[in-house]
């Protein structure tokens, strides 16, 4: 009975992952994106494997956002699998597990600020209700309320108590941890079990956020998994779910266990998700005061990217000159200071082909950080120059009858 029960179970995951999937219809360079996972924030407490930086977390959806990716929920990843929706050229997921106050007040203002979604599993048991019954540090039903009404945040669970509370939340050597099965239990009982507590989780999400909230996503506590949990993920409609292994996930061989990378101050989505591409040196041709000038540049991606010195030594004289300098690794700016020169200013490019790495540097304007996208080409940061002009405060517009760029610094 145990041998029949066991091959039912992946029959059934099988069909699952066949529909969803769309059988043989994917192809796979267009099925693989990476899943950022993060845990808390925190504006300048203590940083852990678990809880990063506000800042960080804005460099993130800042570089996310500056180089083009697509942010995906649940829904989306089922229409792609099912071939309803195409996968976008970059795209990522962007998880929280656990349901942490800092999600809503400290990740969801950036979150909105640089158009990204995110997908937060809930532990069901800690969010706190109106009478503030819960865990101090989980967030309000109230909040994961707005959060999914705002149509950028999607709800998942991550189990309604089974993230071994009598061990304070901690894993247990040897386990077993979150839905793993006990020592000795019977198929039967760990399907109660395990089923019981999903079932109350799902219902506890939607009791709070509404009878149409769809509960698709599951996050498994602590990363441990079990063969016996898939009979539990069908039965209650959870489409993906997802690990904490870390590697970039391909779709193509189904929504469940899903890879993802663990985001951290040592890791950031920067380095994570840092390439490399061809430089080509151009000239674009600005016109500033009516005076016609050749600014160098990196062609990348159909875009120009000019180094900062250039626009400094271009802009000096001008109600928009500001200075460059470099500070605690960071390069800094002081808009209205007058610019010193070090002779490599507007230089003629060597038109050989060249290599850029992808960034977001956190330049500081004035002691604030302004997040640009930005290339480091030869050890010099390259900007794109309308990126610069709305941080800095020139206006640059394009003649394109006469393919010139008109700056504007009044």
């Amino acid at each position: 009975m145990k041998k029949f029960r066991k091959i039912a179970v992946c029959a059934l995951l099988a069909a699952a992952t066949t529909a969803l999937c769309g059988g043989e219809s994917a192809q796979a360079a267009d099925m693989q994106l990476p899943i950022l996972m993060y845990h808390n924030l925190t504006v300048d407490g203590e940083t852990n494997s678990m809880t990063i930086t506000q800042e960080r977390f804005r460099e993130d959806m800042q570089f996310l956002k500056e180089y083009g990716y697509t942010p995906l929920l649940s829904a989306d990843l089922i229409d792609i699998s099912a071939g309803a929706k195409a996968m976008p050229e970059k795209p990522v997921m962007i998880t929280f597990d656990d349901g942490y106050e800092s999600n809503y007040t400290l990740g969801f203002p950036i979150l909105k600020e640089t158009g990204m979604k995110a997908t937060i599993s809930l532990i069901t048991s800690h969010i706190r209700d109106n009478a503030n019954v819960g865990v101090p540090t989980s967030m309000t039903w109230q909040q994961a309320r707005e959060m999914y009404q705002s149509g950028i945040v999607d709800i998942g669970t991550h189990t309604h108590m089974l993230h071994n509370e009598e061990n304070g939340g901690f894993e247990l050597p040897g386990g077993p941890d979150g839905v793993q099965r006990m020592k000795g239990e019977s198929w039967m009982d760990y399907q109660t079990r395990v089923g019981q507590d999903i079932r109350m989780s799902i219902r506890t999400i939607q009791a709070n956020l509404g009878d149409n909230a769809r509960v698709r996503y599951f996050s498994y506590p602590f990363g441990a998994t079990d063969a016996w949990f898939g009979q539990v993920l069908v039965d209650n409609g959870l489409f993906v779910s997802t690990t904490t292994k870390s590697s970039t996930a391909d779709i193509r061989n189904g929504l469940y266990g899903l890879p993802r990378y663990r985001i951290t101050m040592e890791l950031p989505v920067s380095q994570l998700l840092q390439h490399s591409a061809t430089a080509t040196p151009v000239t674009s041709k600005v016109s500033l005061g009516g005076r016609e000038v050749a600014l160098p540049a990196y062609q990348i991606g159909g875009n120009n990217y000019v180094k900062l010195r250039d626009v400094a030594a271009l802009l000096d004289g001008t109600a928009a000159r500001f200075s460059v300098g470099w500070e605690n690794g960071r390069v800094t700016v002081q808009k209205g200071a007058q610019y010193t020169p070090d002779g490599s200013e507007l230089a003629p490019l060597s038109q050989q082909p060249h290599s850029g790495k992808s960034m977001v540097d956190p330049l500081m304007v004035d002691g604030k950080p302004a997040m640009l996208a930005a290339y480091n080409i030869d050890g010099n940061y390259c900007f794109k120059l309308r990126s610069l002009g709305d941080a800095l405060g020139f206006r640059v517009d394009w003649d394109e009858a006469n393919g010139i760029l008109i700056l504007t610094t009044a």
